[in-house]
């Protein structure tokens, strides 16, 4: 409704941030982002990354689909987000985390990194701020990931998680792991990194904390075994670690 709308308008100083940090992505001042400034915005910080994750949520766009994003695109995401019930001082915040360099964080806000499809009608604004992961697990769930990811192609095949663990039963944690991230068991799949955190965002709203989901990504890095998380996702006929 316009009532709706009215009360969820951004503040004078949260729109004079978006502007900000719309002009430092919009290098050449066409009053449009492409994919390639984006990349070049982020730079060295999976930038890649951070650009596929902007262009699906704000434009609901892929890369190579030559989408940009204009102003008034980029305004109308971050109403919408507040409309969800974010806060302008939380808007802010997460606009000078970018503007830092940070990594582009999924708002739970009826938009998602992968698709368009709504997140949940019964979840609040409280709720899901409490299931967002902090940027250190973001952090480590990156450096995970590309330890797995040894061609860089920003996916994991089998055969490279197999080799991640080495002699600690490789294959029987390499598909443990593939059965609960992407449901699937055997070579023939692989983990996006989308599919790695969003795996991840899941584990943290079966009630699992930062914490203990930081200290499990570090006994993998280690070359411990996959543990099976209790979260609805099952490892298939592996044992529990």
């Amino acid at each position: 409704s316009d009532s709706t709308l009215a009360m969820a308008t951004l503040a004078e100083n949260t729109l004079t941030k978006l502007n900000e940090v719309f002009a430092k992505m919009d290098k050449d001042n066409s009053q449009m982002i492409d994919f390639e400034e984006a990349v070049s915005f982020w730079g060295k910080n999976f930038a890649k990354v951070n650009a596929k994750a902007m262009f699906t949520e704000v434009v609901n766009a892929s890369e190579g689909d030559n989408s940009v994003i204009r102003l008034g695109d980029w305004v109308a995401f971050w109403e919408q987000v507040k409309q969800h019930g974010y806060s302008d001082e939380s808007i802010c915040e997460e606009l000078d985390n970018i503007m830092n360099g940070e990594s582009w964080v999924d708002w739970l806000d009826g938009r998602n990194v992968q698709s368009t499809s709504l997140a949940p009608k019964d979840v609040t604004p409280a709720q899901s701020q409490a299931n967002r992961l902090q940027q250190a697990t973001v952090d480590k769930l990156n450096e995970v990931f590309s330890a797995m990811d040894k061609d860089g192609s920003d996916q994991i095949d089998f055969n490279e998680a197999v080799d991640f663990w080495g002699k600690n039963f490789a294959k029987v944690n390499a598909r443990a792991m593939f059965t609960e991230v992407v449901e699937a068991s055997g070579s023939g799949q692989v983990i996006r990194r989308h599919d790695w955190i969003e795996f991840w965002h899941q584990v943290k709203k079966h009630g699992y904390t930062d914490e203990q989901i930081m200290e499990e990504l570090e006994n993998i890095l280690n070359g411990e075994s996959w543990v099976d998380w209790l979260d609805d996702k099952t490892p298939g006929n592996t044992k529990p670690a």
